[in-house]
């Protein structure tokens, strides 16, 4: 630990970076600074679970373990009671001499079967027994729909033509099909020979007593009963009461009552209420809340509808064309119905209940039992977590709803989630919510310690984050990482004053929602790019960042001054003087920066206005306010901006609002990191009451452009640090200084010199004291700060330190302290995964000339797959006529074929259905592992580390893959380029062991004649037997780095949170 100080800390949130600053308040000086880089909780392609592949995976893999322990049962019950022996068994479906199971399955119930036929068919009805319905709102389900559709058509056409078993049905559908190629199975999708398994049980039932009558020894009653034991052996769903057990407990009622499912009649009414409390009507720029009466036309319409939307509402409430929800985000691109069509409450639960009941008992009954919330509230929690219909019926009894046909309406509905609040502590606050109260005033006042849900003791150190409120791991991964480098720089500089914090503003949104956020900004900045380009042609040189504005906002105005709707020229757009941007509602009295509070004007109207609103400036000229509002609700100006320039009340409380909003983060993820810091952590003591701070990013970019900070993401991951920076030192008095600056500003046309009313405060002040704020700058933490953070981020901050006046910055302090950034980087040792790609490629495919052949399906192909048509000179004719419906559809193969398409034959008769072809493709692996049990070959996947090794000055690489791990080898073969595994020189005692490198390992690797590398390993090539190596803070990328030639040292270094790296020692445990 270093020596302890009076410091600020400010960090910067991302899905998958902080930024940290460490600001010495006894010296005024950035202490220390950094950025630790880790990857985001997801699949970074759907944003999908990185659980998800291997839980499927698991789920197949499990399948397909119990259907083979399944065969395998049978025939030890085939062997056990002497039908076959171990050696015909194992023959038995290579024996041409035994017809198949379909014939099989037919003459069974004509005649005795032999002791191959019988066994054929009682292995394969095991196998595939058919598909068993546990719900009975499967049907719901897209697929499970089909299945069972096909089902119950398959049963009807068997009582049709009278077929005795189901397999008798199929068999003689198909032979006498007009088809011929039509298959006795579904293929690719289809669902047309889908039979449950219970037409599968009575046909094994049918054929046993058949076979009884035919005097087959093999089919008495012992062993149908023995047989259909191991045909109905099916493991258990979850019980009701294992899952019961997994519930977790209220937020607030702890090891008392368990949370309530989220579709009960409680939880939905409490979501609703929670939302019409929210719900703000914007008219102009003045904002209000719902009255009583609007509140309980919503509560009604709520439980008449099972959806109520935006629109919904706006009828509903009768609103004003010009009225906007200010809980939705309008766009200038989307119309106002697009923007309104979302859902605004849907009491789901209660709705599916209602309809079930109405249609399956009666609708009196309904209104008799619609009040009853503690019988609504246990049929949710029993359709929540029942997964089979006999556990509902069961827990249904069990809590008195024994009508039958309450019951029988019931199973048809599926639910699923839980609150985190239990229906105990949701009845408690719904009142108070009911009265109009928000969430957590409403806790309060139900007797609830809103506050004290992070409270605990608090430590030194931040403990790690227990409480269960935040479900989303990209969320989770981001505060556990963040919790580290609070801890860490706990440990280097003792407890923290104050921290600071800046939340990206995608943080908690979805994966969906998050592209949008970069669709959202890749389009905005290629706009600005465009804008520069043509300002570029006006003016002859690089545009400034204001004149960009400038353009922009021209051109969203149509070239007019947005108080006078005079012209603004273009030729004289950018003469000083000539038009200004103007902070709408001003800077001073909102801390709205936005470019929704932006116009562009002319000079001498932006003087007039000074500090205040339009309609404070000139509102009460009547003609001129008239012909002002007409223009705005005509202009193409985004809603927002529409409403700061036509707002005509500014109230002290509304100002106090708008200045909170716009400086301070109030989303849920940032309240509950901010309380959870303050409650558990100790801060060292000082007259600073808030210890913790929530950064609104608008506020931090505000306060860079202003300090001439430029933030260019393309430069690497540095500028997490920047940022951080800015937080660090975003103190309330810093807000209030420059507060004061933007109303001396704002003043700064005033003529006269002595004194003016403050329309933010209605007080009549002196002038004097604000214009002498003109002559100063804007207000910064202290003076050279915006220099000193440059230079602290520059890649050889201490030359240039040693240059600067900097008086804080003894040469002591430099020498000992000063380093330049070096992000620290998480790194990936876990060896878990996959181990091998799942497709088997036989070995007689691999040709010499590094091709395979493989099917790919019709839909699937493209027309570099036609080139590679496998076999082309043997069927040219199939290969004619994909070509052609290609070509008809234009190469959109998933057009082309999205009808049946057959293959063509000489004599024109239609052919075998074609559902997928055989094309030649790459290799795409040249040493894949060879199966034990399976003649083919299966890609390596997940190459976990490479071993580095040392002999006579030169260093040798050997690959580590997780199979091999997962076998407990640890493999000795070093690559040699151009030479096949088999040929890789071993690794014996001649060979000294170094190091193991894992992906985001820090490398050093240095040259005899040539300059090295000093980054991050981030893979290795083994065809090339070279390294790819990022630069700390992947401002560059280096590929095919080699090893073998001039190479005069290699290192591994040990990098820790705060980005400080030492050197590792060679050797040690592999």
């Amino acid at each position: 630990m270093g020596e302890e100080i009076n410091y600020s800390l400010g960090l910067d949130i991302g899905i998958a970076s902080v930024g940290w600053s460490v600001i010495n308040l006894d010296v005024n000086r950035i202490e220390d600074l950094g950025v630790r880089i880790f990857n985001a909780a997801e699949n970074p392609k759907d944003g999908a679970s990185l659980a998800l592949p291997r839980r499927s995976a698991r789920g197949r893999r499990r399948l397909l373990r119990r259907k083979a322990y399944r065969v395998k049962r049978v025939k030890n019950f085939i062997m056990a009671r002497k039908i076959l022996s171990e050696d015909k068994l194992k023959n038995l479906f290579i024996n041409k001499n035994v017809i198949s199971v379909w014939e099989a399955r037919v003459k069974g119930l004509n005649e005795k079967l032999s002791e191959e036929e019988w066994s054929k068919i009682l292995i394969n009805l095991c196998k595939r027994r058919g598909f068993k319905s546990n719900r009975k709102n499967e049907a719901k389900n897209k697929e499970t729909g089909q299945i069972l559709s096909s089902i119950n058509n398959n049963l009807e056409k068997m009582k049709e033509v009278n077929a005795r078993t189901v397999g008798e049905f199929i068999y003689n559908e198909v032979k006498s099909s007009k088809d011929r190629y039509k298959a006795l199975r579904n293929k690719f999708g289809e669902y047309n020979m889908c039979v449950s398994r219970d037409i599968i049980r009575e046909e094994i039932h049918t054929l046993f007593e058949k076979q009884r009558e035919f005097e087959n020894e093999f089919a008495a009653d012992e062993l149908e009963d023995e047989y259909l034991a191991i045909f109905d052996s099916q493991r258990p769903y979850s019980k009701f009461e294992d899952l019961e057990k997994l519930v977790g407990f209220c937020t607030f009622e702890k090891k008392k009552y368990k949370r309530a499912p989220k579709n009960c009649i409680s939880s939905e009414e409490f979501v609703l209420y929670e939302g019409i409390n929210k719900l703000s009507i914007m008219n102009n720029g003045d904002r209000r809340k719902l009255t009583n009466d609007e509140r309980e036309l919503i509560v009604n319409e709520a439980f008449k509808k099972k959806e109520i939307k935006y629109t919904n509402l706006r009828k509903l409430l009768n609103l004003k064309e010009e009225d906007r929800f200010l809980t939705l985000t309008y766009s200038i691109d989307k119309d106002t119905y697009k923007t309104e069509n979302t859902k605004f409450i849907s009491l789901k639960g209660y709705h599916e209940i209602r309809k079930s009941i109405e249609y399956g008992v009666s609708k009196m009954y309904w209104q008799e039992i619609k009040n009853n919330r503690k019988m609504l509230n246990d049929i949710a929690y029993v359709l929540t977590l029942g997964k089979t219909d006999d556990d509902i019926i069961k827990q249904l009894k069990l809590r008195n709803i024994s009508d039958t046909k309450v019951i029988d309406s019931l199973l048809d509905i599926s639910f699923s989630k839980f609150n985190n609040l239990s229906i105990e502590a949701i009845e408690k606050i719904l009142p108070f919510m009911k009265e109009g109260y928000q969430y957590n005033e409403a806790c309060e006042k139900a007797g609830y310690n809103f506050k004290a849900l992070y409270e605990g003791i608090k430590s030194k150190k931040l403990p790690v984050i227990e409480i269960d409120e935040i479900v989303n791991p990209v969320v989770n991964r981001a505060l556990a990482q963040t919790r580290k480098v609070i801890n860490s720089v706990i440990d280097r500089y003792g407890s923290p004053i104050r921290i600071n914090i800046e939340l990206a503003r995608d943080l908690a949104k979805n994966f969906k929602d998050r592209k949008a956020i970069e669709k959202e900004q890749k389009e905005n900045r290629c706009n600005i790019e465009k804008i520069r380009e043509e300002i570029k042609s006006l003016m002859g040189k690089e545009p400034t960042g204001s004149e960009v504005l400038k353009y922009r906002l021209w051109q969203q105005q149509r070239g007019e001054c947005a108080y006078t709707q005079q012209s603004i020229y273009i030729e004289n757009l950018f003469d000083h003087g000539y038009c200004e941007i103007d902070h709408i509602i001003p800077f001073s009295r909102s801390f709205d920066d936005s470019l929704s509070n932006k116009v562009l004007v002319l000079g001498i109207e932006n003087q007039r206005k000074s500090n205040r609103t339009p309609y404070e400036y000139f509102g009460l000229d009547e003609q001129r306010w008239n012909r002002f509002e007409t223009w705005v609700k005509g202009s193409y100006l985004n809603y927002k901006k529409k409403s700061n320039l036509l707002k005509k009340r500014l109230s002290e409380e509304e100002q106090r609002e708008w200045k909170t909003r716009n400086l301070q983060d109030t989303k849920y993820i940032c309240r509950y990191i901010a309380n959870y810091i303050n409650n558990r952590l100790e801060f060292k003591p000082s007259e600073s009451k808030q210890k913790v701070i929530t950064i609104n990013g608008r506020a931090t970019a505000y306060l860079r452009a202003k300090w001439g900070l430029m933030k260019v993401r393309g430069n690497g991951d540095k500028h997490h640090a920047l940022d951080a920076a800015v937080v660090a030192v975003a103190t309330q008095k810093m807000v209030q200084q420059i507060s004061k600056y933007s109303k001396a500003h704002e003043l700064s046309s005033i003529r006269n010199n002595h004194e003016f009313i403050d329309m933010e405060t209605g007080e009549i002040v002196q002038l004097e004291e604000y214009k002498d704020l003109l002559k100063k700058i804007l207000p910064r933490p202290w003076l050279g700060f915006s220099e000193e953070l440059s230079m602290r981020l520059s890649n050889d901050p201490i030359s240039e330190l040693k240059k600067s006046p900097f008086k804080s910055y003894d040469e002591e302090f430099i020498r000992n302290t000063v380093k330049p950034i070096f992000v620290s980087r998480v790194p990936f040792r876990k060896i878990g995964g996959k181990l091998f790609g799942e497709t088997v490629y036989s070995k007689k495919h691999f040709n010499k000339d590094g091709y395979f052949v493989k099917k790919k399906k019709l839909t699937e192909l493209t027309k570099e797959d036609l080139n590679n048509f496998y076999n082309y000179g043997c069927d040219k004719r199939l290969y004619d006529a994909i070509m052609e419906r290609m070509e008809q559809f234009n190469y959109n193969a998933k057009k082309a074929f999205e009808g049946k398409f057959r293959k063509p034959t000489k004599n024109g008769t239609e052919g075998p259905m074609v559902r997928s072809i055989k094309i030649k493709t790459k290799v795409p692996f040249k040493d894949g592992i060879e199966l034990q049990n399976v003649e083919g070959l299966v890609a390596k996947e997940g190459m976990v580390r490479i071993d580095i090794y040392e002999k006579e000055n030169k260093y040798f690489v050997v690959p580590v893959y997780r199979y091999q791990l997962a076998k407990g080898i640890i493999p000795k073969k070093a690559v040699l380029r151009n030479y096949q595994e088999e040929q890789w020189p071993t690794m014996d005692e001649s060979y000294k062991f170094k190091f193991s490198i894992y992906k985001n390992d820090l490398i050093e690797i240095k040259y005899e004649k040539k300059s090295g590398y000093f980054g991050y390993y981030d893979g290795f090539n083994r065809h090339t037997d070279s390294l790819t190596i990022q630069n700390h803070d992947r401002s560059e990328e280096y590929e095919g780095v080699g090893i073998k030639l001039g190479v005069v040292e290699f290192n591994k270094y040990q990098v820790d949170v705060l980005g400080n790296y030492y050197k590792v020692k060679a050797g040690g445990k592999q």
